[in-house]
């Protein structure tokens, strides 16, 4: 009757060093392993059809000499209860069929982890990296841990190697889940334009099936990354997504491979035998089993290459079904989708528009230049007005008919804006400003046109986005110079209405309100006191020249005393000028300035210049 072998290595704690010497050579392997497939994987889209099926015929033996090993393992133990000989021995010694399955499901295992490659990050690596210490480190544990509760050692080491396999594969999937559900920076692109990204990075690929099956692929990972996008926020519900959409397969080739490239020659022996051999040491292979194995060896091959060439070539006779056309290129602005290059066409317009805007700024803020610095000898001259003897007294005259700010407001308006030099420059302001004006307007029109031309009639998920903006700044900019002349009172710059407003604001200022006051209290007094020095003269004159008459001596005595008036008169305007005229000249500038702000604002003209 057969017995089970025994274990292919002591078990943990019975011999420390072997222990470790076991740890060290499933490590080491199953490294060696990712080096090559790595390598496999890096070649992968430059390799014909042969030359992949060749590279995963290779990387699936050590998955293949795992599947067998467990396969033998698991007989022997099952014909322990069953006599050498009898039918049910027989048959469960039956391995030719199960070990040629086992060949293809180790190929197709093989071929779906090399195809998951180009998909992957640098996370995927790391966790496949760090999967071969892992083994070696949940295989101690669990032979620590399980060999007590098992009645023989033979049924521990079949325990340890499942909970060994199952564990390790459960972790990888929880680490992938982890890395994935913590990366908040990526933002999930639209199907479509996920699809044709993906599938741009294998168009040029020689193998026409490789690009079938790639092209499958990236459907699926596609799906998934829009499913786990369009799940609750719950974490719950997205974790329990992600453990049934991770890459399970990747992970349990990955374990599979690192078991079997850990074992020891005795032990491939032993999964390779036909008949079953319960020997503790298999014996060598005899010159015609490996004449045998080495002839199945090159027909196994010779039949993978074979179907490798022929769905290469039916690949090749139709284009793959699975291929998303190839997006055009958009841009997208304001949320809607346009024509590549209808950024760089707007930014034309704006800078036409610019350039126009910039010449007509030019002469308009000029003009504005100008009127400023004709109105300042006009300034002067309104001083040299108020603070004359006669225009004293014609505001005492309008003082008492209630006129007094009328008469400086008219005579203000005379002397510093009705200049035609001042007309001119005004007109020049308004004709420039409806130039600006309608430039604004033809701009906003023209980029609405252009934008409406340049619209694809498509959504956001049929067009590969090359350039996104939230809004274009040749826009904005179109929309800022509209906005501004509209808000402008430029349309009513007309000399009449900005001399009103001049000579309001000019009025309105502190001095001119303080000489205002002045005058109201003064007028009294200097009519009482021209009246009285009249009086005076008057009877001064009929002492004096008492000779001459009593009326002509009152005429001659009151024409005096209104000559001294006036003397004292100019005495006093001569010091209020001395004291107040570069006040006054300050604010009254500042009235001239003050009006011709906001139109400087709306032309951009920037400050005024003295």
């Amino acid at each position: 009757m057969a017995q089970p072998p025994h274990p292919p290595h002591p078990p943990a704690g019975a011999d420390p060093r072997a222990g470790l010497r076991r740890a060290a050579r499933v490590v080491l392997a199953g490294w060696a392993y990712l080096l090559l497939f790595a390598a496999v994987a890096h070649g992968l889209l430059r390799w014909p059809m042969l030359g992949v099926a060749a590279a995963s015929w290779l990387l699936a033996l050590p998955v293949l000499a795992a599947w067998w090993h467990q396969d033998a393992t698991h007989r022997l133990l099952a014909l322990h209860p069953y006599r050498s000989g009898a039918a049910l021995h027989r048959w469960y010694a039956r391995r030719v069929l199960p070990m040629a399955l086992r060949v293809m499901l180790a190929l197709l295992l093989t071929a779906a982890a090399l195809l998951q490659t180009p998909f992957f990050a640098l996370s995927e690596w790391v966790l496949l990296a760090l999967a071969a210490p892992g083994y070696a480190l949940l295989e101690a544990v669990f032979y620590r841990l399980g060999a007590a509760q098992f009645a023989t050692e033979r049924y521990a080491q079949r325990w340890v190697r499942r909970a060994t396999h199952a564990t390790l594969v459960l972790l990888l999937a929880l680490a992938w889940l982890a890395l994935r559900l913590s990366d908040h920076a990526s933002v999930p692109l639209p199907l479509a334009e996920r699809l044709g990204q993906w599938q741009a990075g294998w168009s040029d690929a020689p193998s026409h099936a490789l690009r079938w099956a790639l092209d499958a692929l990236a459907w699926s990972q596609a799906g998934f990354e829009t499913a786990l996008s369009q799940l609750p926020a719950d974490r719950r519900w997205q974790a329990l997504a992600g453990l049934v959409l991770a890459p399970l397969a990747l992970f349990g080739h990955s374990a599979l491979a690192i078991a079997g490239c850990a074992l020891s020659l005795p032990e491939l022996r032993r999964a390779s035998a036909v008949p079953l051999c319960a020997e503790v040491v298999p014996p060598r292979l005899t010159p015609e089993r490996a004449a045998v194995w080495a002839a199945i060896g090159v027909l196994a091959t010779w039949l993978w290459l074979d179907l490798a060439g022929r769905t290469e070539y039916l690949a090749q006779s139709s284009p793959s079904p699975f291929a998303v056309q190839a997006l055009p290129e958009c841009e997208r602005i304001g949320g809607r989708v346009y024509r590549v290059g209808a950024e760089a066409l707007l930014e034309q317009l704006g800078a036409r528009t610019q350039k126009s805007l910039a010449a007509s700024q030019v002469q308009a803020c000029t003009a504005l230049d100008k009127v400023r610095a004709l109105a300042e000898p006009g300034v002067d001259a309104y001083l040299d007005w108020y603070f004359s003897l006669g225009a004293e007294w014609a505001r005492l005259a309008a003082m008492l008919a209630g006129d007094a700010e009328l008469l400086m407001r008219v005579k203000f308006e005379q002397l510093v804006l009705q200049d035609d030099g001042i007309g001119s420059a005004l007109g020049t302001v308004q004709r420039e400003y409806a130039a600006q004006w309608g430039a604004a307007l033809n701009a906003r029109a023209d980029a609405l046109a252009l934008l409406e031309s340049q619209h694809l009639v498509l959504s956001e998920s049929q067009c590969r986005v090359v350039h996104e903006a939230p809004e274009s700044p040749a826009l904005l900019a179109v929309r800022g110079h509209s906005a501004r002349l509209a808000a402008s009172s430029g349309v009513a710059l007309i000399a009449g209405s900005f001399a009103g407003t001049v000579a309001a604001k000019a009025m309105g200022k502190a001095s001119m309100k303080a000489a205002s006051k002045l005058l109201l209290k003064a007028a009294a007094k200097k009519s009482l006191g021209k009246a009285g020095a009249a009086a005076a003269g008057a009877a001064l004159g009929t002492v004096v020249a008492p000779g001459l008459g009593t009326a002509l001596g009152a005429g001659l005595g009151a024409a005096v005393g209104l000559a001294l008036g006036a003397g004292v008169d100019l005495t006093l305007l001569a010091a209020e000028e001395m004291l107040t005229r570069e006040n006054m000249r300050r604010e009254l500038l500042e009235a001239v300035d003050e009006s011709l702000a906001p139109y400087r604002a709306s032309l951009s003209c920037g400050a005024a210049r003295p």
